[in-house]
């Protein structure tokens, strides 16, 4: 038995399976190589490592995009790996609606990071907010992300594949009085004023 030790690399290259082939050959005609070629596979180890760049995006309302954005925190690709963004109804008190406080299609969106990109790479997309002119709270709906091909090597750091979207208010209501003056008998026991909205919407 004779061995040799082929050195493997290890580099942090997210990468398919590898292989190479190992010959044997002799000058000796008495000695014959069966068989004469083995194959090595090296099986990656490396795994590409993805987050939301921040846990909260915002906009005010007439902006009419929230932009979000998703890091590829390690690894480099030597081939393309995608991920897939939705949208969905919050559970707070202050949900957003979908299609009529932000539009959900085309969502899902798909980002994909091409060969080549390393740590540091950030990709982003927009959701379209409905700009109405309805004074409101700020509201809110979630984001998720996901690797669009389970099979890829690929990943989510822990509780970094959701984000929340927070969509600002910019309207203003104005009210006045419905009447400029009132008038009144002294015996007429009460008054009643009233204030109405004059612009906007409540």
């Amino acid at each position: 038995r004779s061995c040799a030790e082929i050195p493997i690399n290890d580099d942090p290259l997210v990468e398919v399976m590898e292989r190479f082939n190992v010959s044997i050959s002799t000058d000796n005609p008495n000695i014959v190589p069966d068989p004469p070629t083995s194959i090595v596979t090296i099986i990656d180890n490396d795994v590409a490592v993805f987050q939301f760049t921040e846990l909260e995006y915002s906009a005010i309302e007439g902006f009419r995009f929230i932009c979000e954005a998703i890091e590829l925190v390690s690894g480099v690709l030597t081939f393309p790996i995608s991920v897939t963004v939705t949208t969905a109804q919050s559970v707070s008190v202050t949900a957003a609606t979908a299609d009529v406080d932000y539009e959900p299609d085309p969502f899902p969106g798909v980002l994909i990071f091409p060969e080549g990109s390393g740590p540091g790479t950030i990709l982003r997309d927009n959701v379209t907010i409905v700009d109405d002119d309805i004074v409101e709270e700020t509201e809110d709906f979630d984001l998720s992300a996901s690797i669009t091909n389970p099979s890829d090597p690929a990943r989510f750091v822990d509780t970094r594949d959701m984000a929340v979207g927070l969509i600002m208010d910019d309207d203003r209501v104005t009210i006045g009085f419905e009447m400029p003056n009132y008038t009144v008998p002294e015996d007429g026991r009460f008054v009643e004023v009233c204030a109405v909205v004059l612009d906007g919407g409540l």
